[in-house]
């Protein structure tokens, strides 16, 4: 539940968000560079898409022509619909918007 907090109270948490963020470091990369340019170079070929599993920490790399098949074929049935727009960045401007306030 999110309640309005006095401009003291929200300058508080402010601050103490922005000093976790700032100390914050980056978590250290877990693949080697060679791995990390061949999948710079996947990514920029527009004919195939590197996506990532699902439960795992592998990648996929269909064609393009297939991956829009499947999804074609999957939001054609009843489990699946398209969404209009990104759901995660409405959450995030929300989340944003939110953290503003206070």
């Amino acid at each position: 539940m999110v309640r309005p907090l006095d401009a003291e109270r929200a300058d508080t948490v402010k601050r103490a968000v922005n000093t976790i963020l700032y100390q914050a470091e980056s978590p250290k990369l877990n693949i080697p560079k060679e791995e990390r340019d061949a999948l710079k170079s996947l990514n920029e070929d527009s004919t195939i898409m590197v996506l990532p599993v699902d439960k795992s920490r592998a990648n996929i790399v269909p064609d393009t022509d297939t991956y829009h098949a499947k999804r074609s074929a999957l939001i054609e049935t009843a489990l699946y619909q398209s969404l209009k727009g990104a759901v995660s960045l409405g959450f995030y401007s929300c989340f944003v918007t939110t953290l503003v306030k206070l």
